[in-house]
């Protein structure tokens, strides 16, 4: 698992933010639509369509979610667990899960994280 993998819940998360601003932005013109009697169903048809791809991206977010906790459940180290849980499912900056598992310096969490993750191809070749 590399950090590029692990970031993707992170990144489809705030792809979705985006796209349900753009919804929103949609909604808005339709009411204007309304008022004036313009275009109402090509609001309508556009509003469909963002709806679908947010709701096709939120499945996407809920399988990569998933997939995150059953890498994560396979770390033995609990500490490792956390900082992975902290940065990659909830999203949190690396000072922030510094200080969620008692350390006061963002480095040390991401050097232990990114060492953690360099050493997974070495620690699976020896299981083999």
């Amino acid at each position: 698992m590399t950090i590029k993998e692990l970031s993707q819940l992170y990144h489809l998360n705030r792809e979705i933010e985006l796209d349900e601003k753009q919804l929103q932005e949609l909604r808005d013109k339709l009411k204007y639509y309304k008022r004036h009697n313009e275009r109402e169903n090509e609001a309508r048809i556009l509003i469909h369509e963002q709806q679908e791809l947010i709701h096709i991206k939120q499945k996407r977010a809920y399988i990569e979610q998933n997939r995150l906790y059953r890498f994560i459940n396979t770390v033995d180290d609990s500490i490792m667990r956390q900082i992975l849980t902290y940065r990659f499912v909830n999203g949190l900056t690396w000072q922030q899960v510094a200080e969620c598992i008692g350390e006061y310096d963002e480095s040390y969490v991401r050097r232990k994280c990114n060492a953690y993750l360099k050493n997974l191809p070495k620690m699976s070749e020896n299981i083999q």
